[in-house]
């Protein structure tokens, strides 16, 4: 999967040099996994919230009819590599390979959000060339429980109205993903 993932990163950027924009250079990143299992959940996740992004990509290449419409079908075929990987992640848990019927859709922020975490600080040298900014960290103030509850979250920043709306979906996200991890290990045990 690195293979593939090396290739993405290039398609990436061949779209963003023949566009006439600045290219994305590498980071390096830390991810806080010490096992097998962690680190196959961790990339389904990852890939997961990648998949609800690239949609997104897709209608606003195809949005104005100009030049980026070629770039569908590019963005399309990675949703379906994407997607076989998710299904491999999956199998590896001895889940079912498809989570849902259909994909998730998120914004841009949510999946910089999620690869910010990851990223060595200062280890970017154009980081800002993305245009995007991470959602603040989030607080949990309250203790999530397997049952139906409130949970409850604070953030230190101030984040414009804009933000907001996907900050909530992203916190819906969230919730869902751990009610689902609790409700899975539940059922095998």
């Amino acid at each position: 999967m690195l293979q593939q993932e090396q290739v993405h990163a290039l398609a990436a950027n061949g779209v963003l040099a023949n566009a006439k924009a600045e290219t994305i250079q590498p980071c390096q990143y830390s991810f806080a996994v010490d096992n097998f299992d962690d680190a196959i959940s961790l990339a389904q996740t990852f890939t997961e919230v990648v998949l609800g992004v690239l949609p997104v990509a897709q209608g606003l290449f195809a949005a104005d009819g100009g030049d980026e419409v070629g770039l569908v079908p590019i963005v399309g075929s990675i949703i379906g590599q994407e997607g076989e990987q998710v299904g491999y992640y999956r199998s590896i848990q001895n889940k079912v390979a498809s989570s849902a019927p259909l994909l998730t859709g998120g914004a841009p922020q949510f999946a910089f959000t999620a690869i910010s975490q990851f990223i060595i600080p200062g280890s970017c040298p154009n980081l800002e060339a993305i245009g995007l900014t991470a959602f603040p960290a989030l607080t949990i103030t309250s203790t999530p429980e397997a049952m139906n509850s409130t949970q409850q979250f604070s953030i230190e920043e101030e984040i414009l109205l804009r933000e907001a709306i996907p900050l909530r979906i992203f916190l819906d996200r969230i919730c869902l993903s751990w009610f689902r991890s609790r409700m899975s290990r539940q059922m095998v045990a």
